[in-house]
């Protein structure tokens, strides 16, 4: 983690020393007039080295606050892909600001609020601020842990009249995604229910249907505003992000693993469930919590939809999934294999890696045995699409619409 102030600020009376340091080497630049020394910054990872460089741009800039993705990182939230750009916007009253520094977006918009919502303006903000990729482990994270209260959202970095920007990624169909913003934006006026109805129509595009309520309740306030901003940039993608996020993923690999699922052409599985299935006597034998699962049929979908909608309201361990013979048969199941899941073990967990790898083995008999069938990715497959696609297609991943 970053140290509370590990920052070297140039002034008259050490810009001489600083400059020294820098041409040998033993500092980095992080923004203009701030440096930091270049062993601290070497041992930092992706995640923590944006957050100093965000840190720094704060401490030599007046008047602005941390926006979206930029803003999540500081709050210690989770990512796959941390962006190289820095996200910021001025602070409310701070007037117009810009800047030229690279590697540093000020975003600028008309004086709209994003939600009347705070959860929904925090999920909406990072949607709008980075390409998918990046924006929903950061959105999923967020819904998972619960909304940050912190102050920072509340009073500094939520900027209502700060909009984002950027070019359309090509993984929505742009004709599709203007038809469905049309379908909000044209409902924003009307009555409660008949935004409830628009919402209703855009949310059957979203990958996955089986949310907690409180992330169901902020991804739909979330769409509702994003109606209300005709004139924003960047809403196809942020419009994207909102109909893959999820609080049911537990890790940005699942979380990318979804993203890119989608962006190859096929379904998003459903994460995080516990399959259940009963002996030969009819009491309940066992339980396997899997990483993602996707049912081939429609009959399997159904009674996926079916059961799971039932246990929504509760918490994200009581999503459960019986196993009949026939559904079985029909579920495609999904584990990644990160180091963490077999190197890195909390000091409780008893047994060690041995004991992981053994546990994860038995998993998957039991869970072959009784007809279902298993696809394992690690991080260097779902880093490359074109080995990833063919993964997917050979293993019987279905299509999405």
């Amino acid at each position: 983690m970053v140290a509370s102030n590990p920052f070297l600020k140039v002034n008259n009376n050490n810009r001489f020393v600083i400059s020294r340091r820098f041409v040998k080497g033993k500092v980095a630049r992080l923004t203009r007039g701030v440096y930091i020394a270049a062993d601290v910054l070497d041992g930092m990872s992706p995640a923590e080295r944006h957050r100093a460089r965000a840190q720094a741009f704060l401490e030599a800039h007046e008047g602005v606050v941390p926006f979206g993705v930029t803003a999540a990182l500081l709050l210690g939230a989770d990512a796959a892909e941390v962006p190289e750009t820095l996200h910021f916007a001025a602070a409310p009253g701070a007037g117009r600001k810009t800047t030229r520094e690279k590697g540093v977006r000020l975003h600028r918009g008309v004086a709209a609020s994003l939600s009347d919502d705070p959860d929904a303006a925090i999920v909406l903000q990072v949607a709008l601020s980075e390409p998918p990729a990046a924006a929903v482990p950061v959105i999923n994270d967020m819904l998972r842990r619960g909304m940050p209260q912190s102050d920072m959202w509340r009073d500094r970095v939520f900027a209502p009249e700060a909009l984002a920007g950027g070019p359309l990624r090509d993984w929505l169909n742009k004709t599709a995604a203007k038809r469905l913003l049309h379908t909000l934006e044209t409902a924003s006026g009307g009555s409660e229910a008949e935004r409830a109805a628009a919402v209703e129509r855009v949310l059957a595009y979203r990958q996955y249907g089986f949310n907690t309520v409180g992330a169901d309740e902020a991804i739909r306030a979330a769409l509702e505003a994003l109606g209300r901003m005709k004139r924003a940039h960047g809403r196809e993608r942020a419009l994207l992000s909102l109909l893959l996020a999820t609080d049911t993923a537990e890790s940005a690999a699942e979380s990318l693993f979804g993203v890119k699922c989608f962006a190859l052409g096929y379904r998003s599985p459903a994460v995080q469930l516990n399959l259940l299935w009963k002996d030969g006597g009819g009491a309940e034998a066992a339980a396997a919590r899997v990483d993602g699962v996707w049912a081939l049929t429609e009959a399997a979908q159904a009674a996926m939809r079916e059961q799971l909608s039932f246990r929504a309201a509760g918490s994200r361990k009581d999503r459960a999934l019986e196993l009949s013979p026939a559904l079985a048969r029909d579920l495609l199941i999904f584990e990644f294999d990160g180091r963490s899941k077999f190197f890195e073990l909390d000091e409780e967990r008893e047994g060690g890696t041995e004991r992981a790898l053994y546990e994860a083995h038995r998993r998957q008999d039991m869970l072959t045995n009784r007809g279902c069938r298993f696809l394992r990715v690690v991080w260097k497959e779902l880093m490359d699409d074109a080995q990833l696609s063919e993964i997917l297609r050979a293993a019987g991943v279905p299509r999405r619409r």
